[in-house]
């Protein structure tokens, strides 16, 4: 569906959320160095340098100063992945991370990660469901559905990623798929999200019920 199209172009989807009033981290599109660079300074550092279309966190660094700006946009820029695209320029959101699991239009649970030292962005470990007050909890669940609505989801599995900052939850990145750890979930919640993204797949019906409520947790041992 379009939909998803919109999701992977990220600056689309950045676009699609403005219109909605959904509060994101700044961000510019930059279509090679010099825009890279003027950015940067205009979005103030650090900044998160990503390609406009991609999956997978896959070119997505974290810069915290001008070399490593340079470095990171020719690497994008420079043919170092199998493709080129614009690229994102990004203020660097700073706050707890979470996630929160849909299915649908119903927030199955939401869960808080941390991440392994910087430049990258790779999971350390995560709890599920994360340590929120009720209020925590109805905003984030709200600014997720907000998320829906904006981009015409609703309709199957989305994992939504935000930071919650100075000025509350703000979205990092909506993914029209379930996200890459739902034992964790199922652990929590008894759901088996991959089983009932199937049903929904075959055409049969989903049972989102909860089993039981406990908390879930995994780390990771290795770098």
């Amino acid at each position: 569906p379009i939909s998803i199209e919109r999701c992977c172009d990220k600056y689309t989807q950045r676009q699609l959320l403005a219109e909605a009033d959904v509060p994101m981290p700044a961000y510019r599109l930059a279509a090679n160095a010099t825009e890279v660079q003027s950015f940067a300074a205009e979005v103030g550092l650090p900044v998160v340098l990503k390609p406009a279309i991609g999956s997978g966190s896959i070119g997505v660094r974290l810069c915290r100063n001008v070399e490593e700006v340079a470095e990171h946009t020719n690497h994008l820029l420079g043919g170092d992945l199998t493709q080129s695209f614009p690229i994102l320029v990004e203020e660097f959101a700073q706050g707890p991370y979470y996630c929160t699991h849909i299915m649908g239009n119903e927030v199955i649970g939401i869960a808080a990660a941390d991440f392994s030292p910087p430049p990258h962005f790779v999971f350390h470990q995560c709890i599920c469901p994360a340590p929120l007050s009720d209020d925590e909890h109805r905003r984030i669940a709200d600014l997720s559905l907000r998320c829906l609505r904006a981009l015409d989801l609703g309709w199957g599995p989305t994992n939504i990623e935000l930071r919650w900052t100075r000025r509350g939850p703000v979205v990092i990145e909506v993914n029209p798929r379930l996200s890459g750890g739902p034992l964790s979930v199922q652990l929590a919640y008894g759901i088996d999200l991959i089983s009932e993204h199937i049903k929904l797949v075959i055409g049969d019906e989903w049972n989102l019920r909860r089993r039981h409520s406990n908390v879930a947790a995994w780390r990771a041992l290795l770098p």
